[in-house]
């Protein structure tokens, strides 16, 4: 009753704890969760040997073991596959997949021998043949009722299983270190070094990467780790034309003072944030401020705002209607559901005279809740917003960001109105504050303000010449 008592409350919290650890890894990051779910896991391992050796209960070392595990399974999985590019998450998620299984076979035929030769120890006073001994303890070990007195039986098993214990807390508190040492020591150095030698651009430079296929298989877990080139600007973007951007626009001239620059797409909203706050990545650009503001806010992350750049609006686009009248009542609007972006879309609805939002209600923080009138009988369903543009088969019209409409091959054009955008509306690029002041940020930002960033953005080849400039360059142009 009590093992099985022991082995529920070790993996309960694998189903309980996740979320707990998603939110602990936002606010502490993973570079403390993850050594520190680790030494977890082994201090439970030490309490449930001396609970073996001391005979007493062994649920606390296996609730704490099985509450550290369940902490940081996801963040592991997660800080894995944001380590690589967009095209290649699926491979890492298999990767992280495939290595907990081969390490779970390992370790249970590695734990199975050290469970006999435990228990073929604690037989050497009574069986003086080796053969003779181990042949009783693999019995005794396999749950055969051996001819021995059970009080010598159930000493062996605690003598087996007292090793076994304590194989997995050295081992787990090995892992715990190399992953300290994998997250903090690289980084450590190269802030030491930017110090003494403040025109380099330290930082991590090419984002994370997977760590040895050895502490893979002895873990079954992967871990990230920060590329040390220094010489390396990693933006993130999600999908759409600011890759392109970065790619035409900013990395020319960013090569030109020494830089090597890499573009990895995202597939959402959030991963850049979270990437660009955990080290994967150096800069991104993908979001407008009042998304960035809100996002930082909830998430309680170190990001600073470096300079806003060209932006292409939303808009309302359809495959079944040619203008706004011919909406009528019953007809399915698709919308962004992120909070921010479905607040601008409240907004924009409202501006086309679709619907009117409460007068009493932040039109910034509007929802669908928030709707005052709906003259057409419009049906607002909110999703993904990467997902809008495959709505338009079936949904009369979608409120699509330029940036996916672009990536869905829309021309900005065939909207059937573009919105007008606000400053807090067009796109920024962010590093972590801590980098804000670094010499690689200034020198995105002086490209950012060059004279071949703006004839690039002026190509009337480049997609770009459509989208709304910044106030900032449009008091230069005017001067």
């Amino acid at each position: 009753m009590e093992t099985g008592m022991a082995l529920l409350a070790y993996t309960l919290p694998t189903l309980l704890m996740p979320p707990v650890g998603e939110r602990l890894v936002l606010r502490f990051g993973a570079a403390r969760l993850i050594p520190l779910g680790l030494a977890s896991i082994g201090l439970g391992f030490v309490l449930m040997r001396l609970a073996v050796i001391y005979h007493v209960s062994l649920l606390p070392g296996a609730i704490l073991s099985g509450m550290a595990l369940g902490l940081i399974n996801t963040p592991v999985t997660n800080t894995t596959t944001s380590s690589v590019a967009a095209n290649r998450v699926g491979m890492a998620s298999g990767i992280d997949i495939s290595s907990r299984l081969i390490t779970l076979a390992i370790n249970i035929a590695l734990m199975g021998s050290l469970l006999v030769a435990g228990i073929a120890e604690s037989l050497q006073s009574q069986i003086d043949s080796v053969s003779e001994r181990y042949a009783l303890a693999e019995q005794i070990a396999g749950g055969t009722r051996a001819t021995l007195d059970s009080e010598l039986i159930i000493q062996a098993l605690n003598d087996g299983f007292s090793g076994v214990l304590a194989y997995g807390a050295v081992g787990v508190g090995c892992l715990s270190l190399a992953s300290y040492l994998l997250f903090n020591v690289k980084t450590n150095v190269k802030r030491k070094r930017a110090a003494s030698c403040p025109e380099i651009p330290w930082g991590n430079r090419f984002g994370w990467r997977v760590a040895t296929g050895a502490l893979l298989l002895a873990s079954g877990l992967q871990f990230a780790q920060a590329n040390s080139d220094p010489h390396t600007i990693v933006f993130g973007v999600a999908p759409g034309p600011y890759g392109d951007m970065v790619k035409q626009a900013i990395a020319p001239s960013l090569k030109e003072k020494g830089y090597k620059v890499v573009v990895r797409e995202f597939s959402d909203y959030v991963q850049p944030n979270m990437a660009l706050a955990n080290g994967s990545i150096d800069a991104n650009l993908f979001q407008h401020s009042l998304y960035f503001d809100k996002f930082t806010a909830d998430k309680n992350l170190k990001l600073a705002k470096l300079i806003t750049v060209p932006t292409a609006g939303m808009g309302i686009y359809s495959h079944k209607v040619k203008s706004l009248a011919e909406l009528k009542q019953g007809d399915i609007v698709t919308l962004s559901n992120d909070p921010t972006n479905l607040a601008r879309g409240l907004r924009f609805l409202q501006s086309m005279e679709l619907i009117t939002i409460k007068e009493n209600i932040d039109p910034t923080k509007a929802s669908e809740r928030d709707i005052a009138t709906n003259p057409k009988g419009l049906v607002f369903k909110s999703l993904e917003a990467a997902q809008l543009p495959r709505t338009l088969d079936s949904a009369s019209a979608a409120l699509v960001n330029g940036n996916f409409a672009i990536a869905a091959g829309l021309k900005l054009s065939s909207a059937l109105k573009q919105e007008h955008l606000d400053e807090n509306l067009k796109n920024i690029i962010a590093v972590r504050a801590e980098d804000a002041d670094k010499p690689f940020a200034k020198d995105i930002v002086e490209t950012v303000q060059s004279p071949a960033y703006e004839k690039a953005i002026d190509d009337p080849q480049n997609i770009f010449n459509a989208f709304q400039k910044p106030d900032w360059m449009v008091a230069a142009d005017k001067k």
